[in-house]
């Protein structure tokens, strides 16, 4: 059967005060409620944010949030497997209330596999009205902007970084703006990740570096490791 497109909308209703779950819909029509209490214990520890650097806390919240949208009778999943087998694309669009937009929806998982990993299944989150009249004050500061470079001392290959010059030349190309510029010297993945910590996260982050393809692993970024020397980072670890 050639290949074709399928899409779907799941809705998640909006709390109410007399009942204790909230509805799930499949295009219009009720599936299955989700248990009010179970949904906030999920809330509370997503909020925590965790998730964002531990894999398994990711897994194991989108394990939670793939059930609540699965249900006890399998909606979801039973359309997960009638697009594989009809080699269809699957669209899913979620309408979840404000108080739910922050989940991450994204890490639904089934027995440890990120259901949208695969390139065939895409979750497309429908944006609400609700804050279209909210007003945001933007914040009166300078925006911060990490510059890092990786230039391991056992490099693979001849091209030698000239990332002096190339900080020079940011520096140059932004001196009229207000930018408060940081400087990750390390190279490695670990400092990047204590340098954002440390600045409470950044608004530009500027990586350079040299990057190759390993048949085992896939792309690899030329990064450091404490010793200087290289140490080859994976999308995933970055």
């Amino acid at each position: 059967m050639p290949d074709d497109d399928r899409r779907i909308k799941i809705k998640i209703a909006a709390k109410t005060e007399d009942a204790n779950g909230r509805v799930v819909l499949y295009d219009g029509v009720a599936s299955h409620e989700i248990d009010e209490e179970a949904l906030q214990g999920v809330v509370e520890r997503a909020t925590r944010e965790i998730w964002k650097s531990d894999r398994n806390e990711g897994i194991a919240i989108g394990a939670k949030l793939y059930d609540f949208i699965n249900g006890s009778g399998g909606a979801l999943s039973k359309i997960i497997n009638d697009a594989v087998s009809r080699h269809e694309n699957l669209y899913i669009y979620l309408d979840a209330p404000p108080d739910l937009t922050h989940l991450p929806f994204e890490l639904m998982c089934d027995e440890h596999r990120f259901l949208f990993l695969d390139e065939r299944r895409q979750l497309i989150r429908l944006v609400r009205e609700d804050g279209w009249h909210t007003k945001i004050e933007p914040e009166n500061r300078p925006l911060k902007m990490i510059f890092m470079a990786c230039s391991p001392t056992d490099l693979p290959v001849q091209s030698v970084l000239s990332f002096e010059k190339e900080e020079e030349f940011i520096i140059k190309a932004t001196e009229r703006y207000a930018l408060d510029i940081r400087f990750e010297d390390s190279g490695s993945v670990d400092g990047l990740k204590d340098t954002l910590i440390e600045n409470a996260g950044c608004d530009i982050l500027h990586i350079t570096g040299h990057a190759d393809y390993d048949k085992d692993n896939g792309p690899i970024f030329y990064m450091e490791d404490e010793t200087g020397l290289l140490e080859g980072i994976t999308p995933e670890v970055l």
